[in-house]
């Protein structure tokens, strides 16, 4: 306490000279250059001296963390620094005014009022993490009992379900550096049975989180979500692509790709990749969820591309293909279908034609697995996977050494995403202070296995990773060609 009694005097002090050394506020005029940014229009306003963040949230009537919000949280701006600030729609029906009109009607910020604000911008100096996983902890006696007893199941014990993701965790928290912030995770073993989740918000015992990451099962997830909107908690789902999650909760963060985004991932992709050529598009209409891929096809070419035709595979089938290809344009066929024997067709029959043709995939099929690579290679197959690891990356190679070294055992799929998962979520943490979602959409991450770039369709719903991996089978190599 005598350190803090030594401290508040200086600080009153010094706070006193910087706002007796500010000279008078300037006018602040409302630029006149906008710029629109994924759909939302900013004014570019460049600060001038004498101009606080104060004077120019007044001026252009928004909150000054809704500028703060574009410059990282930042308490001070600079001379000659470019501010986004959001367009009201009110400002274009209401006159400029300037920031000297505006003392005369408001109350100027008090030195008691620079104090409150530098404390209530202050980071915590810990951040509170739950991780949520069945580690099933219960029956690891039972597995001891069984082992000394050479009793064997031919079913991996529970406990070591979600270990490897654990792993992955552990090695994210031990990389995790930053002298003005200090995470605490805790762990707690949550499985399918609700009733565990339960007793602990009935304890209590996550009141004090700054982020919760699980649980993995969906009904133990729902109670968890359901607490953590009543908090205004950000809760981390790290495996589920089911969109139900989102629903009527902005503080889910959905980290698996939907396949709806994934589709228009590949969309995007070919598109770019085929202006001016001709687009094929194949499904099975007569399939419920086919149908539903095929339509959002449509959707999306309407009105943008001009060539593309569109094939229902439950009629006519490689003949109807044949006879759409063009010979003078470059053909790229997406395979929407999950009918692996026209599959095996596509690629035996289409790749011996003379014209250029690019087979899409929006799944990994079966039957990729087992098709010549000659085949593949010749159609240039592309295909859709949320999850890729490139085993030839140094990044990989290290991390799969430094596994090896603490673990002594070959990481597998949940190792990376559980080091992906929370090395994101102390990104987020990394600002300091739980602000952080403010800057969800704005911060994109690039883990092991994929991207993770989150956004949402309206303000009542939670977020979700738009991002996937577009594969490519190039000279017998899988390579990924997008993020």
């Amino acid at each position: 306490m005598k350190k803090l009694h030594f401290f508040i005097p200086i600080f009153l002090l010094f706070v006193t000279y910087f706002v007796a050394q500010t000279p008078a506020s300037v006018p602040v005029q409302i630029s006149e250059r906008t710029e629109n940014i994924d759909g939302t229009l900013y004014f570019l306003h460049t600060v001038e001296r004498g101009q606080t963040l104060y004077s120019i949230s007044r001026t252009y009537q928004v909150a000054t963390d809704q500028i703060k919000r574009t410059i990282f949280d930042k308490v001070e701006i600079q001379i000659g620094e470019t501010l986004l600030i959001p367009a009201n729609h009110q400002q274009s029906a209401q006159p400029k005014i300037s920031t000297t009109e505006f003392e005369n009607q408001i109350d100027v910020p008090t030195t008691v009022d620079t104090i409150r604000q530098v404390f209530e911008n202050q980071p915590k100096p810990v951040l509170n993490v739950a991780l949520m996983l069945p580690l099933y902890l219960n029956q690891v006696e039972q597995i001891r009992s069984n082992t000394r007893s050479n009793q064997t199941n031919t079913r991996p014990p529970l406990p070591f379900s979600f270990i490897s993701f654990y792993h992955g965790a552990t090695l994210a928290t031990q990389a995790f550096e930053n002298d003005n912030v200090k995470i605490n995770v805790q762990i707690f073993d949550v499985t399918e049975d609700e009733n565990t989740i339960r007793r602990l918000i009935d304890n209590q015992s996550l009141n004090d989180m700054d982020i919760i990451v699980g649980p993995v099962f969906a009904r133990s997830f729902r109670v968890a979500s359901d607490f953590a909107k009543q908090k205004e908690i950000f809760i981390v789902n790290p495996l589920s692509d089911r969109d139900d999650i989102l629903e009527n909760n902005p503080f889910v963060v959905k980290i698996n790709t939907s396949e709806k985004n994934q589709l228009h991932a590949l969309l995007e992709y070919v598109a770019k990749n085929h202006v001016g050529q001709r687009i094929v598009i194949l499904s099975n209409d007569s399939i419920a969820t086919e149908r539903e891929r095929s339509n959002q096809a449509r959707q999306f070419f309407e009105n943008r591309v001009d060539d593309v035709i569109f094939i229902d595979i439950s009629r006519d089938r490689l003949a109807q293909l044949t006879n759409s290809l063009s010979n003078t344009k470059e053909n790229a066929i997406v395979y929407l279908a999950r009918n692996e024997a026209f599959f095996t067709q596509i690629a035996t029959q289409i790749s011996k034609r003379n014209s250029t043709n690019i087979l899409y995939c929006l799944e990994k099929l079966p039957q990729i697995e087992f098709t010549d690579l000659l085949y593949l290679n010749d159609l240039q197959t592309h295909y859709v996977d949320p999850f890729f690891v490139d085993f030839e990356n140094r990044d990989v190679r290290n991390f799969d050494r430094l596994f090896f070294e603490n673990f002594r055992t070959i990481p597998d799929a949940l190792v990376y995403r559980g080091y992906d998962v929370m090395s994101y979520v102390f990104q987020l943490l990394k600002i300091g202070n739980t602000n952080y979602g403010n800057f969800l959409e704005n911060m994109p991450f690039k883990g092991f296995h994929n991207t993770i770039q989150l956004y949402r369709t309206n303000p009542t719903q939670g977020l979700e990773n738009r991002s996937t991996n577009i594969l490519k089978i190039d000279s017998s190599q899988l390579k990924r060609v997008n993020n």
